[in-house]
């Protein structure tokens, strides 16, 4: 019986110390748009009063001009967490103009020109012209009152000790846990769904019951915000997202990010402009135009993209087991060697060509001779004028002649 597995998985967890010990790393991204006192989207631009939008790494905007994305650090408790996410808040509703407040629900309150919505502006550098372009692409795909639906997305990761015990391997520990809340998220919904309301203004092709003279109301429904009317993309129903591995989670990700999509094609084929009107005409431009009720991540580094964070996250689960394989048996040559591919991946020759050259020194014949065979051609591919490569040159020609 499936009760009897979950079980005895939940009673090996709890032998091996995992509940006690586990540490859970989250943290909260709040959208929120800023209305004036009539309730309508604010047409101002973001309050100098919050700092930069573009620096300022827990206030910012997400889509529009006026919709602020308060950020909280990361925290492994979620009391703290919260606390700190109240005192942001507070700061932001002090720090507004008189006239303005944010609009407490997900749905948008009523918009009778879309035009009146400003796409959030950035500097002229590369990257604040590739987020405003890729703004601009959203409200021609979508709509920019779709975008105007705000929410709360919340980030979470294990941290690697926990992480270990649940699975020695860190991308199926999350894919499990993944493809599980998938299965429970009609109840996540219906427990915490609270977005039923909208406002008539708000375009919808369900049959809405009247709430009163501004509101309409779906009868039993949760959140209105994950509906077909929410925020959504028609053009992603096809993509088939597979959580069952990274690999396959990430060929479908890249499919999206290349694939064109008729509608989005024809944007292109109907700007009248000198003015690009989205980044490409893919079913998702880049990765966070990726709609799910939950998707893996990674945290982002400086020039990376996610589909590349998430790609090498593989590598670093490989790097881990085969750096604890080399610990365990200091003399294990195939670790070693593939430890040095690892190495030669992210483009760190230095300790590359160190690995080999102690695989050369501890067994020079192994497999023909493959440790020498790799030097030179890493030596090769550096060039002869390379200070790593003539380095590396002078130690090999000196551990041959000993």
């Amino acid at each position: 019986m499936p009760e009897d597995s979950l079980r005895l998985k939940l009673n090996q967890l709890k032998n091996k110390g995992f509940f006690e010990d586990l540490v859970v790393l989250r943290g909260i991204e709040k959208e929120s748009l800023r209305v004036d006192g009539s309730g309508v989207i604010s047409t101002k631009d973001h309050p100098e009063s919050l700092g930069s939008k573009y620096t300022n790494p827990e206030i910012t905007i997400d889509f529009a001009e006026s919709q602020i994305e308060l950020v909280s650090p990361i925290f492994d408790s979620a009391k703290n967490m919260i606390a700190y996410l109240e005192e942001l808040h507070a700061f932001v509703l002090n720090n507004l103009e008189e006239d303005e407040s944010l609009w407490p629900l997900s749905m948008p309150p009523r918009v009778t020109d879309t035009s009146s919505i400003q796409i959030g502006k950035w500097p002229l550098t590369n990257n604040g012209k590739l987020k405003e372009l890729y703004r601009v692409g959203l409200a021609n795909r979508h709509g920019k009152i779709m975008q105007c639906v705000s929410g709360i997305h919340y980030n979470f990761s294990i941290d690697s000790k926990s992480l270990k015990i649940l699975n020695p391997s860190p991308s199926n520990a999350y894919l499990g846990l993944i493809r599980n809340f998938k299965r429970i998220f009609w109840l996540v919904l219906t427990e915490f769904g609270a977005s039923q309301v909208i406002d008539k203004s708000y375009p919808s092709n369900i049959e809405m019951s009247k709430l009163n003279s501004s509101d309409l109301y779906l009868k039993d429904a949760t959140s209105l915000r994950m509906s077909n009317i929410g925020y959504v993309s028609s053009a992603q129903a096809d993509l088939n997202l597979d959580y069952n591995s990274l690999e396959g989670f990430l060929e479908i990700l890249k499919d999206g990010l290349l694939r064109p999509y008729a509608d989005y094609t024809q944007i292109d084929n109907n700007n009248q402009s000198n003015k690009r009107l989205q980044i490409s005409d893919s079913i998702i431009q880049i990765e966070n135009e990726l709609y799910d009720s939950i998707r893996p991540k990674r945290s982002l580094k400086k020039n990376y993209r996610p589909y590349e964070l998430l790609k090498n996250s593989n590598v670093d689960s490989s790097k881990n087991e085969i750096l604890d394989k080399i610990k365990k048996n200091p003399s294990d040559l195939d670790a070693k060697m593939n430890y040095s591919k690892i190495l030669l991946q992210e483009n760190n020759f230095s300790e590359c060509i160190d690995v080999l050259l102690e695989m050369f020194k501890e067994d020079r014949e192994w497999k023909e001779g493959l440790a020498k065979k790799q030097l030179l051609s890493i030596f090769e591919h550096l060039g002869s004028d390379d200070e790593l490569s003539k380095k590396g040159r002078r130690s090999l020609t000196s551990l041959i002649f000993v």
